[in-house]
């Protein structure tokens, strides 16, 4: 298993993503619990790797997989 290190300064811009995306979905800017987020993530990479459009699916894998 490969392990990968992520600058503080991407990890600070993912969970700001995060956050513009819970505003814009939920209207709040809280993230929802791990376990909310682990089973919409898996849901959403499902989602991704049967869609014919995947740019329409990345957006809501990067928000489930920066928790």
């Amino acid at each position: 298993m490969h392990k990968y290190q992520f600058s503080a300064q991407f990890l600070s811009d993912i969970v700001a993503i995060a956050h513009d995306i819970a505003y814009h979905q939920r209207g709040v800017r809280e993230l929802q619990s791990v376990d909310v987020l682990q089973e919409k993530f898996v849901k959403e990479l499902k989602e991704l790797s049967e869609t014919d459009h995947p740019i329409e699916e990345i957006v809501d894998v990067v928000y489930y997989a920066s928790a």
